[in-house]
């Protein structure tokens, strides 16, 4: 899953001004800044199998572009629930599945979707209330 925050190009290019100013301070902050939303992410999301926050990593792409991502398909779903909708399936002609120990075969399946369970976003709003001060403890203190 990947979230695009509209307006982050005029912090990019603020950043890229403090970088030239500042020297590597700044990239240790954006990057420690990376690692903190990664955390927070991860200690947010739901886990029923792992999958999901084992995928949520962060990537350099660049001296002061990091890139954190969750990798798994669904990721979107958990963090933006989904409408009812039809389940076929794609490798076999019938879905295998167990209820109370019955195991069932099935050509189709109407999922009833699913709620909401933010954690992506509860972790950006939480990450940027810490921005100041991982900036103030690695820029500035050096």
């Amino acid at each position: 899953m990947v979230i695009e925050f509209i307006g982050l190009d005029k912090l990019a290019a603020a950043l890229r001004r403090m970088a030239s100013q500042t020297g590597p301070g700044v990239e240790e902050g954006i990057r420690e800044l990376s690692k903190l939303f990664q955390s927070e992410a991860a200690s947010r999301v739901p886990v029923k199998t792992g999958r999901l926050k084992s995928s949520i990593q962060t990537r350099c792409e660049g001296s002061i572009r990091y890139v954190v991502e969750a990798t798994a398909p669904y990721a979107g779903y958990v963090e933006y629930g989904s409408t009812s909708h039809l389940i076929e399936p794609t490798k076999s002609r019938a879905l295998r599945f167990s209820i109370d120990g019955r195991v069932i075969y099935a050509r189709r399946v109407r999922h009833p979707g699913s709620a909401p369970r933010p954690y992506w976003r509860p972790a950006y709003r939480e990450t940027v209330k810490k921005a100041a001060k991982v900036f103030a403890g690695v820029v500035w203190e050096g």
